[in-house]
């Protein structure tokens, strides 16, 4: 057995998560835990586990109230211990009235010889149940198109002790801009069981939705998710998603209010939207009462496809718009370097969907960190991973906001920044 017990410790070490046993004990206090307690606790010792450091032990005792152990062994279910140790026949019958599916190892009275034989199983039986969680990713852009969002996640997980390869998996899935991809990737994920899919957008919680009503789904930034049908309200999501939105009070009025103060005499703006975009509407119905405050009129133009883009500036030069306002649809986020080269052509200031675009040569983009959302996203996972339930996770909105300024799309239109907005800019792209 030494042989296969040192064998099994080596894995042990492997393995991502400190195991969690709860003791369950008729007893005055900790000082008076039972004698096959003691002797486990220092058999654990013998075969190298540390309280606290590599091993957890959660006591829970009566006090002498053996009435209490229905409600003590209801706790330790509660806090997801990896199996429960039970000293005596109550604290059995206790435990096995609480759960059926946690394990239960029996200490009986006087065996305290028996003790390393029982931590030998303890271990093991702990060890095999703390698995290191899945998560699986999933985007329906080029992974490379949001690598500073994957990096902020992963950053994320660090700071809440999560490294990724040793004690969390991530299964990165990208539908590399093909839409209809991502069923099929929603349904490999589920294949592999993750614990948690975290969905990079509305079009990955989508198909996620469809795909599972179990297996909790976490947003890093949905553009509106009650009018998305993916939860019933902000404050209480509801089934089994939850997350973080970019929803904001005002936030295209005040995209529509920085393009008039960067384009002199702009009275015509035109909006790139999607039609069948579930939060289309919201964002219509936000953005016409502050244009009327501006004093613009709005050009809605209907892009559902890449090849609507021409003909959307086509349109535009028509109607004699002095910029464009894109909204964060499917089709520009997959579309955007397109977007931004026929903004130049035509000679419009665009304010860019996400911060990227900026990049892409859009003039700016003013609206929610996304990375900031993204790295957010890591404390849902944990929370769901440490038990807790989508449905009471109340959906956060965004609390840093950023303006990206591109100056050389600037000098190319011939546009000067007003020294105002530069003073506000948190990045500037030269």
């Amino acid at each position: 057995m030494g042989v296969a017990l040192g064998s099994y410790l080596a894995d042990s070490r492997a393995q991502g998560r400190v195991p969690r046993i709860g003791v369950l004990a008729n007893a005055l206090s900790q000082p008076q835990i039972p004698a096959p307690i003691q002797a486990l606790r220092e058999a654990l010792r013998a075969l190298g586990y540390v309280e606290g450091r590599t091993i957890e032990i959660t006591f829970r005792w009566t006090e002498g109230k053996t009435e209490r152990l229905p409600e003590l062994a209801a706790e330790l279910v509660r806090e997801r211990v990896d199996l429960i140790v039970a000293a005596g026949e109550g604290p059995t019958r206790a435990a096995m009235a609480a759960t059926r599916s946690m394990p239960i190892v029996m200490a009986v009275s006087g065996d305290a010889v028996g003790g390393g034989l029982v931590a030998w199983q303890l271990v093991a039986r702990a060890q095999q149940s703390a698995k290191i969680p899945r998560i699986g990713f999933l985007t329906a852009v080029p992974l490379a198109v949001i690598r500073r969002r994957t990096e902020a996640f992963q950053q994320g997980l660090r700071e809440l002790g999560y490294l990724e390869g040793k004690n969390i998996v991530i299964e990165w899935r990208s539908a590399q801009g093909q839409r209809d991809r991502l069923p099929a990737l929603v349904a490999e994920l589920l294949r592999l069981k993750v614990d948690v899919i975290v969905s990079a957008g509305p079009s990955a919680t989508r198909p996620a939705k469809d795909a599972t009503t179990t297996i909790p789904i976490a947003m890093p930034q949905e553009n509106d998710p009650v009018a998305s049908g993916f939860v019933a309200s902000l404050a209480r999501p509801g089934g089994n998603i939850t997350g973080l939105s970019t929803l904001s009070p005002e936030l295209h009025g005040k995209q529509l209010e920085l393009l008039k103060q960067t384009v002199p005499g702009l009275a015509r703006v035109a909006v790139l939207r999607s039609s069948t975009d579930p939060g289309d509407a919201p964002a219509l119905r936000e953005m016409e009462p502050a244009a009327r405050a501006l004093g613009v009129q709005l050009q809605y133009l209907d892009v559902l496809g890449p090849g609507d883009l021409e003909a959307a500036f086509l349109a535009i030069g028509k109607g004699r718009a002095g910029a464009v306002l894109a909204l964060p649809t499917f089709v520009l986020a997959t579309h955007g370097k397109q977007l931004t080269d026929l903004g130049l052509k035509s000679r419009l200031p665009v304010m860019g969907f996400a911060r990227r675009s900026v990049t892409e040569e859009s003039l700016m983009y003013y609206g929610a960190d996304t990375i900031d959302l993204t790295r957010r996203a890591a404390t849902y996972v944990d929370k769901i991973l440490k038990g807790a339930r989508p449905a009471d996770l109340p959906v956060e909105q965004p609390t840093k906001f950023e303006l990206i300024i591109n100056l050389k799309t600037a000098r190319a239109l011939g546009i000067t920044i007003p020294q105002a907005l530069l003073l506000r800019v948190d990045e500037m792209i030269q």
